[in-house]
């Protein structure tokens, strides 16, 4: 039985829309797609360990970040378990200390 989320090919849902918006909102996303994506490359993970760090996310974070916060979140989680910076590094730069 398909779940809700399996629409995938099944006749009666129409065509999928195409639209011309850009495929980021602002500035700002794209470059938290490439730091992300940067990140994770350098930190040795890959798209699944991505996701679990998403999902390892603290709740209330989770919800307050947004989307993109998420996943700049992320980027430094990923850093930090890939041992390329250390644990206080990025609160020590926004504290306008050199790490």
């Amino acid at each position: 039985m398909a779940a809700v989320h399996d629409l995938g090919g099944r006749p009666g849902f129409g065509p999928i829309p195409i639209d011309d918006d850009p495929p980021f909102a602002t500035a700002w996303h794209a470059k938290a797609f490439a730091v992300t994506s940067f990140a994770q490359s350098i930190a040795g993970f890959n798209t699944d360990a991505f996701r679990h760090g998403l999902e390892r996310e603290d709740p209330d974070a989770y919800l307050r970040l947004g989307y993109w916060g998420r996943w700049t979140a992320n980027a430094e989680r990923m850093l930090v378990e890939g041992g390329v910076i250390p644990a206080d590094a990025v609160a020590a730069r926004l504290a306008g200390v050199a790490p």
